[in-house]
């Protein structure tokens, strides 16, 4: 009887091992999938309030643009590009935005900025990146630092307004827009490995005008008649 009572005791232990290893198991999965859900709720969540806060650094940038015909340093360039479906627009500026006597860098308080999104194939995240260069030199567009806005933008769009129409693009030493309408898109998929679509984008949008645009000469009104007709490179209209 003891030693029945023994071996009956050793199956009752192995079955609550195992039924304790399957409740475990389940138990784990169940925190595997909610967290899993967590990521993709909380990812959705915030990419509203990363949209607004890359918006509020654009705008704080380029309501402080700057462009003298001067200076050969000074350029503003918005190049159009497009990766698949999706709007991967290139924007590069002067903005005195800088304060040397934060930074130490010296008296001048112009900057070089560009905004682009990281192609780079080895990222797994694609992120919104900010270059910031307070020694602007005859080449604009390298030199400075990086800074990494926000993850999953797979969207930017720049449109550039002359005063009459709306351009995809500007390429100019002289003359800066009377505004750019920025538009983002974040990734926010709706359930794992949903493919990047313009389907589960978060875009947003705000239009920026530009404090330091002159209306060309020999124009009046609101700029009608081709008004910044030597900003532009390419033609088209990109916003009606």
């Amino acid at each position: 009887m003891r030693h029945r009572r023994a071996a009956f005791t050793l199956v009752e232990l192995l079955m609550a091992t195992t039924l304790t290893g399957l409740v475990l198991g389940g138990a784990l999965m169940s925190l595997s999938v909610v967290l899993r859900g967590y990521r993709e709720f909380s990812g959705k969540a915030n990419a509203p309030e990363t949209a607004r806060l890359i918006l509020e650094r654009m705008r704080a940038d380029l309501e402080m643009t700057f462009l003298s015909p001067h200076q050969d340093t000074t350029r503003f360039v918005g190049m159009d590009f497009q990766t698949g479906d999706f709007e991967t627009d290139i924007l590069t500026f002067i903005s005195a935005i800088h304060n040397p006597v934060e930074t130490g860098g010296g008296s001048s308080d112009l900057a070089e900025i560009q905004y682009y999104i990281d192609q780079d194939d080895t990222t797994p995240e694609r992120w919104l990146v900010r270059r910031y260069d307070f020694t602007p030199d005859m080449d604009p567009f390298s030199g400075g630092e990086i800074a990494l806005l926000g993850p999953q933008v797979l969207y930017l769009d720049f449109q550039y307004f002359d005063g009459a129409a709306w351009w995809p693009d500007w390429d100019s030493s002289e003359s800066v827009p009377a505004a750019v309408y920025i538009t983002v898109g974040l990734y926010t998929p709706r359930f794992v490995g949903d493919a990047p679509s313009l389907e589960n984008l978060q875009l947003a949008s705000t239009t920026v005008w530009i404090p330091s645009y002159r209306e060309p000469a020999g124009t009046s009104g609101t700029g009608a008649g081709g008004s910044g007709g030597t900003s532009r490179t390419g033609g088209g209209s990109g916003r009606g």
